[in-house]
Formats: C-alpha cells, structure tokens, sequence
C-alpha cells in the first residue's frame, strides 16, 4: 500500500475528493489531505480527516480534525519538507486552472505547492484538472499543462460533460471511479518497474506473456491463422510497448464532430504482431474504431478527443520502452463546441451558445491546435524510443522526414493518403524511415526527397526502404523487424 497526497485546490469539484479519501483508505493507502485557502471554500477538515486522513492546511498545523494551537514546532515548520519525503504520490485533485500555473512556474506560495516543489523527482505526481471550458481552451492554461508534463507530472483528464457553470465543455474532473484506476494503475506500474529488468515470470499472470496461458486464440482480422503458433520466437519479451490506434473525435455539439477516416486496423495489426512476439502492449484507441480488441492485449483504452489520448498515453508511456503513435490524432479541434445542438441557422458565441440570423446558410467554427502528442512525448520522454506516422498526400518522403526531425523521433512510416488511398484498406504500401548512427557518414537508400533535405539537415542520416503493396498485418511484421534493428 501507498503514501499518498490528495492535493485539493480551489474548485466545486474538490467535494469528490471526500469519496476519493474514502476509497483509498478502505484499500489500505495511507492519506494525508493538503488544503489550500480556496479549497477550504468547498470541503471541511472535519469532513476530509472522517474519512481517515490527516489533513493539513495553510494557516496552521492540523492533524486529523485536531488544532495544535499557534505554538510553531520544528516538525510543524518542515511539514513541507517531511510530507515531501513521505509520499510515494501526489495527486492534485482538483487543480485548478491558477494552482496548475503556480505549479508550472515553480511557485511555492502555499503548503501544497511548497510541498510538491519540495517533492524528490522519483516521486509520482499527478493533476487533476476541474475548470470552465473556457479556461481550459485559454492558450496560457494549455501551455502551463504542456510545462508540466515537460516536468514529468501526469494529467488525468479532464473529460466532455456539464460543469457547475451550465456549460457542455472540456474541464469536467474525472469522476471518482476513474481516478482510482489511475491510481491503482500507476502504482502498479511502478512497482513494475522498480528493477532494471523486468521479469515476466515474478509477475502476476495478467502481466505475463499472455500467449503463454490462453487456451485458445480466437481467428483473427488481422493476421493469418498460421502465424498463431504458441511456439513463435518472442523477441519482444521484456519489452512494454504503447500504441495508439484510430482516429480522434472533436464535438462541434452533443450530435456532430469533426473526425477523420482512420479505421484503426494498421495499428491494431502492429499491436497483435508485437503482442505474439512477446511485448507487454498497451493499446489506447480512438472510439469508433470497429475492430475486436486483439487478443492477449495488456491494457486496452479507448477515447474520444485528443486531449483524453494524450493524458492516458503520458501516463502509460512512463514506463514504456517504445511508443508507436499510429492513430490519426485530429490537428484541430472547436475552441467552444456548443451545448445544444447546432440548427441550420445558428451560430456559436465564447459560451457555446447558439446565436445568428435564422436565416443565414452557414456557421462558423472557431478552431484552434490540438496538442502534438507524439512531440509532447518525445520532450517529456527523451530516452522513450518513438516511432511516429505520416499520411501525406505529395513530398511524401520529404515531409515524412522533415516530420521525424523536427519532433526527433526514431522512426517514422510515411503513408501515401492521396485520391483515398491506405484509409480503411487491408492493403498498404509505406516507407519506412529510421535514423542513422550519428557518426555515419552517408545515407542509406538515399532517394531525391532526402537529399533535398541534405541543405537544411546537413548531419541528419537516415536509412529507409518502401515495401510493395502488403496486407497490413505483413506491413506491422515488417515494422516490428525494424524495431529490432
């Protein structure tokens, strides 16, 4: 069981920090509650100790409901510094939009601040985020998130639903349920990987091999039955791989979305062939993906908006060894998706609501960048061995690798998506392009768009080859061979 820190920051969600306390005791963690000013608007420490935690405040030194008087202790001067130590996570729920900016600037202004700046870099800290939508969408919101997660902090949500405020946005707190597989998850995640070596046969049987111990594969969609033998080599055993799959969708309204026609099958190929091989796979996949989940899968997450894709691959992708971003993550997403739906005629105001002339023919839609997923994880991740995807539709070489070094991934597998090819098909043909040693002196399969790179990447080496046109379970064998290489 866990030493862990329920951080609660000024908002109407930090009532289901209450049940979240609850939980976790009945589980056998330890809590202790840190309060701030704001967050003392919404919960009491009478409430919060009930449930079995030790509650700390700003003002003075409080333990389990009791006032200790004004009489400063040493021990009650270094609260900062001994919560810090003591924890094995920290979780900030809620956080709010200003303790996040707080947070993401290094300030220590208050007892949870101090005390997650005090925090050593092994321990596990998380935030919660519950704000307005508006707040969440605001440029300065979405570049403090993208600090933290460059300082190793996890983001659980937020989530699409309706806030205190009436609106229908981003910036709904997970719901208690959530959190606590989160948590459950993360902690056993870490208690994975405390050796240097994982060892699948000191794990538990849902973390071993799963080949080794399912009766009977069912057929399937994306490999051949000759490849399901129990006794295939298993060169990926060991090794713990997170994929993304599918596409991402952007609500405009509760009816309508902006989505793209991904049908999730490369990745989901790539995801069978790594798991036959051995590897520890974790597959989060967009939500109308179509396909069964490939047997024998690790962890299996579906999502809707890129925002929920890139909060659980940060905290799957922790302790990966290698993360393959196959999904067809929406660039842009509505800044205010509507609270009802969008009539023919109407327009969309900052609050989401429906407005203009009734007889106007179009609307307009204020979009604005989805976060880079697969950037944000090779800046928060160096040592993470990334492999990427392009679906281009001219220069296709060209952008592709362009594409690979500015976001100084590993590999990446361009795709020609012009006049509808690769989408939904079985059949593929791609380019795969991987780097070089550094000392290397020369490239490899060196084709007109890459040397047209040469000018500007004067150091960039390369290696790629293009396949023909293959069933994409071939194409992910293919991919995977690279990985080994």
């Amino acid at each position: 069981m866990a030493n862990i820190i329920i951080g609660i920051s000024g908002s109407i969600a930090a009532v289901k920090s209450i049940n979240l306390i609850h939980e976790l005791v009945l589980q056998g963690h330890k809590c202790a509650a840190i309060v701030t000013t704001d967050g003392l608007n919404f919960v009491t420490i009478t409430a919060l100790a009930s449930q079995g935690a030790d509650v700390y405040t700003d003002d003075m030194y409080q333990k389990n409901g009791h006032r200790y008087g004004n009489n400063y202790s040493y021990a009650s001067i270094m609260e900062h510094i001994n919560l810090a130590k003591w924890a094995d996570l920290i979780v900030v729920v809620p956080a709010s939009a200003n303790t996040i900016a707080k947070l993401a600037h290094g300030f220590a202004d208050n007892l949870l601040t101090t005390t997650i700046l005090a925090s050593p870099v092994k321990t596990l800290k998380v935030i919660v985020p519950a704000m307005n939508g508006q707040m969440w969408h605001n440029p300065i919101t979405q570049d403090n998130l993208k600090r933290l997660q460059r300082f190793g902090f996890m983001q659980w949500g937020p989530t699409f639903g309706k806030q205190a405020c009436g609106d229908v946005d981003l910036g709904r707190m997970l719901e208690v349920a959530d959190i606590l597989k989160h948590i459950d998850d993360t902690l056993n995640n870490n208690s994975n990987n405390k050796n240097d070596e994982f060892n699948p046969n000191n794990q538990p049987d849902s973390l071993r091999n799963p080949l080794n111990h399912l009766p009977d594969l069912p057929d399937s969609p994306y490999l051949p039955d000759s490849f399901h033998v129990s006794n295939s080599p298993k060169p990926f055993l060991s090794l713990h791989i997170v994929i993304t799959a599918g596409g991402t969708l952007e609500p405009i309204d509760p009816v309508r979305y902006i989505a793209n026609h991904s049908s999730g099958k490369m990745g989901y190929s790539i995801a069978e062939v790594a798991i036959n091989w051995g590897a520890k796979v974790t597959l989060i996949s967009g939500s109308q993906v179509a396909l069964p989940i490939p047997p024998g899968v690790h962890k299996f997450i579906k999502v809707i908006t890129a925002d929920e894709m890139l909060s659980h691959v940060m905290i799957e992708s922790k302790h990966a060894d290698i993360f393959i971003g196959c999904a067809a993550v929406s660039d842009y997403k509505v800044l205010y998706p509507a609270s009802q739906k969008i009539k023919k005629s109407g327009d969309i105001n900052s609050s989401g609501d429906i407005i203009g002339d009734v007889k106007s023919a179009k609307i307009t839609l204020e979009l604005v960048e989805n976060p880079d997923i697969i950037y944000t994880i090779k800046q928060t991740y160096p040592n993470l061995f990334v492999v990427g995807f392009a679906a281009e539709t001219q220069n296709i070489i060209e952008n592709a690798t362009k594409k690979m070094i500015d976001k100084n991934l590993d590999m990446i597998i361009a795709n020609d998506v012009s006049e509808g090819k690769v989408f939904g098909e079985n059949e593929a043909q791609v380019t795969i392009i991987t780097k070089c040693n550094e000392s290397s002196n020369e490239f490899v399969n060196e084709s007109d768009d890459i040397l047209d790179l040469r000018t500007s990447y004067p150091s960039f080496r390369t290696t790629s080859f293009t396949t023909d046109l293959l069933p994409k379970y071939q194409i992910a064998q293919l991919i995977c061979e690279q990985l080994l290489k």
